[in-house]
């Protein structure tokens, strides 16, 4: 089920001041715009380095059951909060590579206005330190890896198979890891990967063997039910 509003930044500021902050900010003309309503009532559209998003703004939020990336939130310090979420046009744009990498950005520039200190990303249930989400939306926009660890949940059953949450949001599938032998950290490793590979290459329709970390591995693939799940395993040469 895709996440309407799936992006909210914490901010220290009242609602009123946040307000202020962003239509300061596209009074400048640098960079964001608004283009439809106003900050200080239920939403507005606003044009932020070419992402038209919808904005809204409210005095609290929940944050209980997010997953902690880098931050620990007092939410006494929450003075309000900023979603995000994609314009009219733009529905379903979730899947497009571009599209979510150009409302990470405007989210960061968004979050630098306001002094955000943490981000909710919905679609995983994760809460990021600000710095740190910052951080790994530029280092994407360097033609680094997709942040994983902030847009995607992953946790381990008592069977020891992973499963994530949030890439069926990005990839429209989620991604199963059966047992390894492998450590924790050498088979997370394995994970990030292939959650990249989905995340900026859609689903997968058949089955894919990937040549490995080392030199005598191979990373399965295999879409199940319908293709919604892509079970991942990871094996030696000995036993293809």
């Amino acid at each position: 089920m895709t996440t309407s509003v799936p992006l909210k930044l914490l901010v220290p500021s009242g609602l009123s001041e946040t307000a202020a902050m962003l239509r300061n900010a596209a009074a400048s003309g640098e960079g964001m715009a608004i283009t439809s309503g106003a900050p200080d009532h239920e939403s507005c559209m606003i044009s932020c380095r070419g992402m038209q998003l919808k904005l809204s703004i409210a005095e609290h939020c929940d944050i209980r059951g997010f997953k902690n990336i880098f931050c620990n939130v007092d939410e006494k310090l929450i003075g309000s909060v900023i979603s995000i979420q994609l314009g009219s046009h733009l529905e379903g744009g979730e899947t497009v590579p571009s599209v979510v990498k150009g409302m990470l950005t405007a989210a960061v520039e968004i979050g630098q206005i306001t002094a955000a200190f943490a981000v909710m990303w919905l679609p995983a249930n994760t809460l990021s330190g600000f710095d740190y989400f910052a951080g790994v939306v530029a280092e994407y926009n360097h033609d680094g890896i997709f942040p994983v660890l902030a847009l995607v949940n992953f946790k381990k059953a008592s069977d020891g198979f992973i499963h994530s949450t949030g890439l069926n949001w990005l990839a429209g599938q989620e991604l199963v890891v059966s047992p390894s032998h492998l450590s924790d950290c050498e088979l997370m490793r394995r994970i990030l990967r292939v959650a990249h590979d989905l995340a900026v290459g859609g689903s997968m329709t058949s089955e894919h063997e990937l040549v490995g970390l080392e030199s005598d591995e191979y990373i399965i693939l295999t879409p199940q039910s319908a293709v919604r799940t892509l079970n991942m395993q990871t094996a030696s040469i000995s036993v293809q």
